[in-house]
């Protein structure tokens, strides 16, 4: 009588070989994951501030150009202290990019904006001076000669690197459909080879498998959803890296609401979406603002969502500097102006109150609304030292004046920008402050008119 062979050691080589087939497969997603989710921080982090920053202060160059013109001229619509505030736009908004990380072949486009903007920024300033000092005809042949060439450096400089920064954004988008192809091509390999061994195994050991089989359809079909869920979002990834900025938000949006994806890259998804669609906002919004010199339309947003919005911009910010983050239960109110330049309001002054918390043993910020008559009150309070002693209430809110006892970073244009966005809106803001007790920074602003119904 001829004995069986033991089928023990088939079983053993076919579940390896499944095994090692299914942790193939795996390795791969979870690679193609990583690698997919620095792009997202990258477009978070770098590339889209690099725009918004460099789009901002080109236009900002042709504002300041356009409303020194008019004020070398006489001609209404247009002061020194307009002048003024439009080249310190131009002036943060440059250096808010040339403290971004810079690419390896970006060196000549950031030196470029740096020595265009700087040059511009001296010209402008020396003009200025001359007008202030009622030296009209040779501020006017200043404006002629040096101001108007320097602006046009100025806005090729800029507008190069926004190329630059549109380029990287095509190569990442190459890089990561290339990726694809390559983790499609070895998962289907992968996944034949699982499914091969498999039936190997079934012919080979169909009594010990019998008991097994339903384990086993079930392994089967987790790693076919694996495979499904792998395939949409690569090629939801590689979708959003081909169109600049714009074309990215609505690509991680229509990612999010895909298939699920693994835990960590939803995170950073949510992350560049929000970033992605506030930089939207706040950029649409001040450059209406700066386009109409302050008398924008005034256009309508929903508080609650734009304060939501700012609190989850700045919630990491909040974590880092052990600040809690609280909104008051906030009444259903629509106010008169655009969503950019209202999530900029509070994105200013909460960030503002978690920048200067100090040493303070209790930590938070909080958020509150009230609604007074045809006005919204925005209220936002801190737990931090208090203003700082060498400034009033009314010089907190001009132009680079900060406390000297300060060691934050800073140009000190986050309350200045706040109030002129308010004021340019037809709202006022202001600041009440105790030593010691901290700062209740609060704006007003009108509510949009409710549109009668028939």
């Amino acid at each position: 009588m001829t004995r069986r062979r033991d089928p023990t050691w088939a079983f053993a080589a076919a579940f390896a070989a499944v095994v090692a087939s299914f942790l193939g497969a795996t390795v791969v997603a979870r690679g193609l994951s990583k690698k997919a989710d620095a792009y997202a921080r990258q477009v978070q982090t770098d590339t889209a501030p690099s725009v918004v920053h460099l789009a901002s202060a080109r236009t900002g160059v042709w504002t300041t150009e356009f409303l020194l013109q008019k004020w070398a001229l006489q001609r209404p619509g247009a002061t020194g202290v307009e002048v003024e505030h439009a080249l310190a736009a131009v002036r943060s908004q440059t250096d808010a990019y040339l403290v971004l990380p810079v690419f390896p072949d970006e060196t000549p486009f950031w030196n470029a904006v740096d020595a265009a903007v700087g040059r511009f920024v001296a010209v402008v300033t020396k003009t200025l001076k001359l007008l202030a000092e009622g030296h009209a005809d040779a501020a006017i042949a200043l404006l002629v000669e040096e101001v108007g060439p320097v602006a046009q450096l100025a806005s090729d400089a800029l507008g190069e690197d926004v190329q630059f920064q549109s380029r990287n954004l095509a190569e990442l988008a190459a890089d990561i459909s290339e990726g694809r192809s390559r983790a499609d091509r070895l998962g289907d390999v992968l996944y034949a080879l699982a499914f091969l061994v498999t039936g190997v195994a079934v012919v080979l050991l169909r009594r010990v498998m019998r008991a097994t089989n339903a384990a086993f359809e079930a392994n089967t079909r987790s790693a076919e959803l694996r495979a499904e869920e792998f395939e949409a979002f690569s090629g939801r990834v590689a979708h959003d890296l081909l169109n600049p900025l714009g074309a990215a938000k609505l690509a991680v949006a229509v990612g999010l609401r895909g298939p699920p994806v693994p835990e960590r890259m939803r995170g950073s998804l949510e992350r560049a979406s929000r970033s992605l669609g506030n930089a939207h906002r706040i950029i649409d919004g001040l450059l209406e603002f700066a386009r109409s010199g302050g008398n924008t339309e005034r256009g309508s947003s929903s508080l609650a969502e734009q304060v939501q919005l700012a609190m989850a911009d700045l919630a990491e910010r909040a974590a880092a500097a052990s600040v809690t983050l609280e909104v008051v239960p906030l009444p259903t109110a629509t106010v008169a102006c655009s969503a950019g330049v209202l999530s900029s309001v509070i994105s200013n002054l909460v960030g503002n109150a978690i920048k200067y918390m100090g040493p303070s043993a209790l930590r938070r910020v909080q958020v509150s609304a009230l609604i007074r008559g045809d006005e919204i009150r925005v209220e936002v309070q801190d737990t931090g030292p208090g203003l700082p002693t060498n400034l009033t209430r009314d010089e907190i809110f001009r132009m680079y004046l900060r406390g000297r006892d300060t060691h934050q970073p800073g140009l000190g244009l986050g309350l200045a920008t706040v109030k002129r966005l308010v004021e340019g809106h037809g709202g006022r803001c202001g600041v009440d402050s105790e030593p010691g007790k901290g700062c209740r920074f609060w704006f007003e602003l009108p509510l949009a008119p409710v549109e009668a119904t028939g």
